[in-house]
């Protein structure tokens, strides 16, 4: 007969006492008893409560954990707040030549508001007047003959402009740039 020397055999492993096993089955018993079942965190009675770390007690009179709720939506609703009112308060961006335009004559005009109109005028003769409608803020009269002249700005709701000796060159163009110059101030209600 063929049996297998005690040589060739695995060890044995020691085999966990019982008596482990039925104090786990008796703790989950009493757990089941006092009604708080598998995986409950919260516990029964104060003592248990002083055995937990602080950071899982809860404090069942001050709500707490709505006390992080409430935090937590006061942060959102204030950065709300702030971009909003950046968004209204910023204005709008400075105007700037359309990237496929280049002033090579005439005279270009940077403005705010977007969507103000331009006159230009010798003496009291209005010679070329323009509106800003693509709401870009700038206008270009690319045929105005050289010389000096006085640009008229205006728009709803702001106060007119005038800028006097402004020189329209006799080759190349002229950029009257965004600057306070440019830039209608918005009518005082009186």
């Amino acid at each position: 007969m063929n049996q297998p020397s005690p040589k060739n055999q695995p060890p044995r492993k020691r085999p966990m006492p019982i008596r482990r096993f039925e104090e786990a089955a008796d703790d989950l018993a009493a757990e089941e008893r006092n009604g708080r079942g598998r995986g409950s965190l919260q516990p029964t009675s104060p003592e248990e409560e002083a055995d937990l770390p602080r950071y899982l007690r809860r404090d069942r009179e001050s709500g707490s954990g709505n006390l992080v709720r409430i935090a937590l939506f006061a942060t959102l609703g204030l950065m709300f707040l702030v971009f909003v009112s950046a968004y209204f308060v910023g204005g709008e961006p400075a105007p700037k030549i359309p990237a496929n335009v280049k002033v090579d004559r005439g005279l270009a005009v940077l403005a705010r508001p977007r969507g103000l109109r331009a006159e230009l005028k010798s003496g009291s003769r209005t010679v070329a007047s323009l509106v800003d409608d693509d709401r870009d803020g700038f206008i270009w009269f690319q045929n105005a003959a050289p010389g000096a002249y006085t640009l008229s700005l205006s728009a709803e709701g702001y106060q007119k402009r005038d800028l006097a000796g402004v020189q329209v060159p006799s080759s190349g163009g002229k950029t009257v740039e965004f600057s306070t110059d440019t830039d209608l101030k918005k009518k005082e209600n009186s």
